[in-house]
Protein backbone atom coordinates (compact mmCIF):
# COMPACT_ATOMS: atom_id res chain seq x y z
CA UNK A 1 0.00 0.00 0.00
CA UNK A 2 1.06 3.61 -0.77
CA UNK A 3 0.57 5.73 1.69
CA UNK A 4 -1.17 9.44 0.81
CA UNK A 5 2.28 12.18 1.07
CA UNK A 6 0.44 15.32 0.11
CA UNK A 7 -0.08 16.33 3.42
CA UNK A 8 1.83 16.29 6.15
CA UNK A 9 -0.08 17.46 8.56
CA UNK A 10 -2.33 14.67 8.43
CA UNK A 11 0.54 12.11 9.29
CA UNK A 12 1.72 14.13 12.16
CA UNK A 13 -2.02 14.55 13.63
CA UNK A 14 -2.33 10.64 13.21
CA UNK A 15 0.62 10.42 15.60
CA UNK A 16 -0.75 12.47 18.01
CA UNK A 17 -3.34 10.19 18.87
CA UNK A 18 -3.20 9.32 22.87
CA UNK A 19 -3.15 5.51 22.04
CA UNK A 20 -2.45 2.94 19.76
CA UNK A 21 -5.53 2.32 18.17
CA UNK A 22 -6.55 5.89 17.43
CA UNK A 23 -3.01 6.43 15.35
CA UNK A 24 -3.62 3.34 13.50
CA UNK A 25 -7.38 4.76 12.98
CA UNK A 26 -6.56 7.73 11.95
CA UNK A 27 -3.29 6.70 9.99
CA UNK A 28 -5.85 4.09 7.84
CA UNK A 29 -8.37 6.43 7.02
CA UNK A 30 -6.44 9.46 6.43
CA UNK A 31 -2.80 8.12 4.86
CA UNK A 32 -4.25 5.07 3.61
CA UNK A 33 -7.49 6.42 2.29
CA UNK A 34 -8.89 2.82 4.00
CA UNK A 35 -12.76 2.77 4.45
CA UNK A 36 -14.12 2.90 8.35
CA UNK A 37 -15.09 -1.02 9.14
CA UNK A 38 -11.57 -2.04 8.03
CA UNK A 39 -9.56 0.96 8.85
CA UNK A 40 -11.15 -0.20 12.25
CA UNK A 41 -10.63 -4.13 12.08
CA UNK A 42 -7.26 -2.73 11.41
CA UNK A 43 -6.80 -0.93 14.32
CA UNK A 44 -8.56 -3.38 16.35
CA UNK A 45 -5.43 -5.82 15.65
CA UNK A 46 -3.00 -3.84 15.99
CA UNK A 47 -4.32 -2.90 19.01
CA UNK A 48 -4.06 -6.66 20.11
CA UNK A 49 -1.20 -7.33 18.17
CA UNK A 50 1.01 -4.87 19.83
CA UNK A 51 -0.30 -4.69 22.96
CA UNK A 52 -1.32 -0.40 22.73
CA UNK A 53 2.83 0.46 22.68
CA UNK A 54 2.30 4.32 20.35
CA UNK A 55 3.64 4.33 17.54
CA UNK A 56 7.43 6.45 17.79
CA UNK A 57 7.04 8.23 14.53
CA UNK A 58 5.97 7.67 10.68
CA UNK A 59 8.09 4.95 10.12
CA UNK A 60 6.78 2.81 13.08
CA UNK A 61 3.07 4.05 12.01
CA UNK A 62 3.53 3.29 8.59
CA UNK A 63 5.54 -0.27 9.34
CA UNK A 64 2.42 -0.96 11.90
CA UNK A 65 -0.42 -0.39 9.16
CA UNK A 66 1.23 -2.40 6.17
CA UNK A 67 1.85 -5.22 8.96
CA UNK A 68 -1.45 -5.88 10.43
CA UNK A 69 -3.26 -5.45 6.58
CA UNK A 70 -1.00 -7.66 5.04
CA UNK A 71 -1.96 -10.07 7.54
CA UNK A 72 -5.27 -9.42 6.70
Amino acid sequence: MTPNTSNPALADAALTATNLWGQVYLGCRWLYGIPHQAADAVADEAEESFEGDLCTGLDDLHWTINEIARAD
